[in-house]
């Protein structure tokens, strides 16, 4: 999945720019906004991305 990791990267940080300090959808704060970057991620590259593949890419940026 590192082939998107740059559309990850974005998604993550257009999810970020819309996220509210509340919880989405029932979930945990946290997990709203890996499940909402999953699922933009998913659009952008027109395949499957999962929250998985989400956290290994927001880790290698620690």
């Amino acid at each position: 999945m590192l082939a998107y990791h740059s559309v990850i990267l974005e998604a993550y940080r257009a999810a970020l720019a819309d996220w509210a300090v509340k919880e989405i959808d029932g979930r945990e704060i946290d997990q709203s906004l890996i499940h909402h970057t999953a699922a933009l991620a998913s659009i952008w590259a027109n395949e499957a991305v999962t929250e998985k593949h989400v956290v290994d890419v927001i880790d290698t940026l620690h």
